[in-house]
């Protein structure tokens, strides 16, 4: 079994084309000092690095590997619904770590875990969350967001937000006017809804479109890089090792390796410099979530026991 590389959706294409358009003016990241005499082996490398959404291997002419759980092509939960934050926490809070996805359907139609008034919510709501997050362990993806979730602590929303834009191609697109907004900044919705009739030309009425912005508006609020409810003001959402760590993961699992980690699309997302998102790595790797070693500027991780063999052949 192989995972399939090249893309032939329009989406994918437009949301590599936007990003790359933006990302080298907006989140070039400044070293501390200029020159980084106070900075000493992978830092000093990784000192005035920008995040890029491409990464070092070239992401723009690739798609997500989908036999690891990611999703390409233009199908997205975010025409109707956002990334669904508490429902995930409550789903998770009633199902063993080791639970099958028919656990979780159990748990959201027959026990009602997500407190839906009706059948027809119940099953609607657990389908979305399906989509969006998988819900089963034979996909690492999920897998491992849930062996992360119980001590991620305030990282819980970013770490639903990665996982998230992993499976939404259509949250995905959006990515890339998120960030580049300075904190402190208010997002116009109209500025959201011209990236999706851009990037998604002639899929949606512009009802959809509007629904479509709300709902993705309202999953980067849930994950904390806004605030606000009818004002979106960009913010800066809460990181720890815990998510680093699996932002790290996507991108190891995306081909990226050593220091292309830590200026990926997927570090990007954690809205933290570079050498900011090394530190947290290294206290990931002190807690046992990784391994972490450096030599001057070369910068190695690895996941030990994130994978099963099968898994691991798909990098190969």
């Amino acid at each position: 079994m192989t995972s399939r590389l090249l893309p032939n959706s329009a989406i994918a294409r437009r949301v590599w084309s936007a990003a790359e358009n933006f990302w080298p003016r907006s989140l070039t990241l400044p070293s501390p000092d200029p020159l980084g005499r106070h900075l000493t082996g992978s830092r000093r490398h990784l000192a005035g690095r920008r995040c890029d959404p491409c990464g070092e291997s070239s992401l723009a002419s690739e798609a997500f590997p989908e036999a690891l759980g990611f999703k390409n092509g233009d199908t997205s939960v975010h025409t109707s619904r956002t990334m669904m934050l508490a429902e995930l926490g409550e789903i998770l809070s009633a199902v063993p770590v080791e639970g099958s996805r028919e656990d979780y359907w159990r748990a959201a139609i027959e026990d009602n875990a997500l407190g839906k008034p009706s059948m027809v919510t119940r099953r609607s709501t657990i389908a979305h969350m399906t989509e969006l997050y998988g819900l089963t362990p034979g996909m690492p993806l999920f897998r491992n967001l849930r062996r992360l979730w119980p001590h991620a602590g305030l990282g819980r929303p970013m770490l639903a937000l990665l996982c998230a834009c992993a499976r939404d191609p259509l949250l995905r697109l959006t990515a890339p006017n998120a960030l580049k907004a300075k904190e402190g900044a208010t997002i116009p919705r109209a500025q959201v809804e011209e990236v999706i009739a851009t990037g998604a030309p002639g899929r949606f009425s512009p009802k959809t479109i509007r629904s479509v912005a709300q709902a993705t508006n309202s999953t980067w609020t849930q994950s904390g890089h806004f605030t606000g409810r009818a004002k979106k003001v960009r913010s800066r959402p809460r990181v720890t090792r815990e998510a680093v760590a699996y932002a790290l993961f996507l991108g190891h699992l995306c081909g990226l390796r050593g220091p292309a980690l830590f200026t990926s699309f997927w570090a990007s997302l954690l809205d933290r410099r570079p050498e900011e998102v090394l530190t947290l790595a290294e206290e990931a790797s002190a807690a046992g979530l990784l391994t972490l070693k450096q030599a001057g500027p070369v910068v190695e991780v690895g996941f030990p026991g994130w994978l099963t063999p099968e898994e691991e052949a798909l990098l190969r």
